[in-house]
């Protein structure tokens, strides 16, 4: 049964692991070994998968366009990292409650040539520069209020949520 659930995961073009809380490292990275073809993957809600497991995927399937990484409390800015720079279509990214920072959002807004959606909501450490680095780039960003005090002044962004 194991070898063919890995053998349809590598050749998937989207996977959805959303709400998947137990889902480790380990397992998440067979599985996504041979998924070269991956253009969209989902795992909203794993909050046990860390940098690594980003990191994995970024190298494996660089036309990656679409990632939700919501609710993933152990993520950081090395995944945001791995994703820019091994991933070149990435277009949307969601990033809610991640522990990112400023650091993060600057490698998006400079290195992210395709970026139209990103979502920071509950981003804690990011600040109103590095969210204008990005927001310039995107036609959709979502984040706090207080991080993005003064967006007006960007009119091409057609979409921008500030919650709270």
């Amino acid at each position: 049964m194991q070898s063919h659930v890995l053998y349809a995961c590598a050749g998937a073009a989207e996977l959805h692991f959303a709400g998947q809380a137990g889902l480790r490292d380990a397992l998440f990275c067979a599985l996504v070994a041979n998924a070269t073809d991956l253009v969209a993957l989902n795992l909203a809600g794993c909050r046990h998968l860390s940098d690594h497991s980003v990191c994995t995927v970024a190298r494996q399937a660089p036309g990656l366009a679409e990632v939700d990484l919501s609710n993933c409390t152990a993520i950081t800015d090395r995944a945001v990292q791995a994703l820019v720079r091994g991933c070149s279509k990435l277009s949307s990214l969601k990033l809610q409650n991640c522990r990112i920072s400023d650091a993060a959002l600057i490698v998006l807004g400079n290195e992210c040539c395709h970026l139209s959606s990103v979502d920071i909501t509950g981003c804690r450490g990011v600040t109103y520069p590095a969210c204008v680095s990005v927001a310039c780039r995107c036609t959709q960003f979502i984040c706090d209020a207080d991080a993005m005090a003064g967006a007006g002044e960007y009119p091409h962004v057609t979409s921008l949520t500030a919650s709270g």
